[in-house]
């Protein structure tokens, strides 16, 4: 599956890059990516940090009660 970085703050650079995912990591819960363009190896990230490609909304959306929707139903999970 291909998605799309988004909302990272220690790499802002890496927000809008495309990246291949390979697998979800359960325990740590992060999505194991690779970078086609092949500029870094493989990196892993968190499921909100990460958006289908055909997306434009967030992966995590916070409402006015506080409560959060998770909109990451499109990506694979692959352990």
């Amino acid at each position: 599956s291909i998605a799309r970085l988004a909302g990272l703050q220690s790499q802002p650079l890496l927000n809008g890059v495309t990246v291949k995912v390979v697998k979800y990591q359960s325990l740590k819960q992060r999505y194991v990516v690779t970078f086609p363009s092949g500029e870094r190896g493989r990196a892993t990230f968190k499921p909100e940090n990460l958006l289908p490609l055909n997306s434009i909304v967030p992966a995590r959306v916070e409402v006015s009660i506080g409560a959060s929707i998770d909109l990451t139903e499109d990506l694979p999970r692959v352990d």
